[in-house]
């Protein structure tokens, strides 16, 4: 995720950049009646908005009873979210609920005729934010809830000639489990005018364990889960 992070500073940096002409005549469509000063209430109000990025999950089957190997699946992810904000001040304190949907699934082989499979079916979080606003330039750091929906199965074809597949035949079963743990990330929002705005944000999602029962033809397991995400959105704000 170092390039999500550098993506982040880089739009924070070239944000604060352009921010810095908010001391000069000029607002939003360059007239001098609408430019916000640094304190100007700009973001308090409930918002809603969608965005789209890259998601990363990685499973790890340690703790498991079963020698099933770590499985890591990424892909584009898409969704939406809604939030309010109140600020006092420079200081900007809110509360945002998000959910994704991508394509975070991965079957790897285990042995000579298993495989197995992880899908990430949703994710999403609930979270405090916390920012400092340059006008219309709101850098901030978000963290609390997390949470994902995920499958994890195994199979085993038929015809198998040996091993455990030739024991128990041929078979598909798959267990479906929800993850909760905690998120923490950050990002940067800018306000194109007073309604609507863009932002980039990173979060980390540490999801702990959650045990899947593939009984009786498999073993049951407890892989830890972690999902990075990057993404890029758009909200448009009601105001206060």
């Amino acid at each position: 995720m170092r390039v999500a992070i550098s993506a982040i500073a880089l739009l924070a940096c070239t944000s604060l950049a352009h921010a810095a002409d908010l001391g000069g005549p000029y607002g939003y469509d360059g007239s001098l009646k609408d430019a916000p000063s640094a304190t100007a209430p700009i973001w308090t109000g409930l918002y809603v908005g969608a965005h789209a990025g890259w998601g990363q999950a990685d499973f790890d089957f340690h703790t498991a009873v079963t020698t099933t190997p770590n499985q890591e699946s990424d892909s584009w992810i898409g969704g939406g979210q809604i939030g309010y904000n109140l600020q006092r001040g420079n200081f900007v304190l809110g509360l945002e609920a998000d959910v994704s949907f991508g394509d975070l699934d991965d079957t790897v082989k285990d042995g000579n005729y298993i495989t197995q499979d992880t899908d990430v079916k949703a994710l999403g979080s609930a979270r405090a934010r916390i920012g400092y606003s340059f006008g219309r330039v709101l850098p901030y750091l978000t963290g609390g809830l997390g949470w994902a929906r995920v499958s994890a199965g195994e199979h085993c074809p038929p015809g198998a000639q040996f091993g455990h597949c030739s024991r128990e035949g041929a078979y598909d079963v798959e267990d479906t489990q929800t993850y909760f743990g905690w998120a923490l990330g950050g990002g940067v929002e800018v306000a194109l005018n007073e309604r609507w705005s863009v932002k980039a944000d990173y979060l980390h999602m540490d999801l702990g364990s959650e045990w899947f029962n593939l009984a009786p033809k498999a073993s049951p397991r407890a892989p830890d889960l972690e999902i990075d995400t990057f993404k890029v959105g758009v909200n448009y704000r009601f105001g206060g």
